[in-house]
């Protein structure tokens, strides 16, 4: 387990583990693997990311399985889309080839969570990006 020191109280803060990400539009879905900075949430660190191509996957999750091979123990997801989420986890999209359902890439992939986000709203809650921020290459 990876553990931080806090510099203002100086205690061991343990990490939270990582998640996938998926911002996915009607052409593209870009996946990253991210984890909180240090034990402080509102920094990440970008510990993996690909670009996928909607129309050469059959789905979300098949896009999503293919990314979570890098990183088996995985346990959340975080998704933001366009389009109108229901109440059963559905994203009902004209821009996607395929249909988007939260409760589906759950019980495909084994996430125990999968969360979901408008994607305006996943814009409006945004941090800005420092120029120190950390990626992989």
């Amino acid at each position: 387990m990876a553990v931080s020191i806090h510099p203002a109280h100086d205690v061991f803060t343990p990490r939270p583990a990582p998640l996938v990400a998926a911002d996915v539009g009607g052409t593209h879905v870009r996946v990253g693997l991210i984890q909180a900075a240090d034990g402080v949430p509102s920094n990440l660190d970008v510990l993996s990311y690909r670009q996928y191509r909607c129309a050469d996957y059959p789905s979300l999750s098949a896009i999503l399985a293919d990314f979570r091979s890098q990183a088996p123990g995985v346990r959340e997801c975080a998704i933001a889309s366009a389009g109108y989420a229901l109440e059963d986890g559905t994203v009902i999209s004209a821009n996607l080839p395929w249909a988007l359902s939260t409760t589906r890439i759950r019980d495909d992939l084994g996430f125990e969570a999968v969360h979901l986000v408008n994607d305006f709203e996943a814009w409006h809650m945004r941090r800005p990006i420092s120029m120190h921020a950390r990626c992989c290459s």
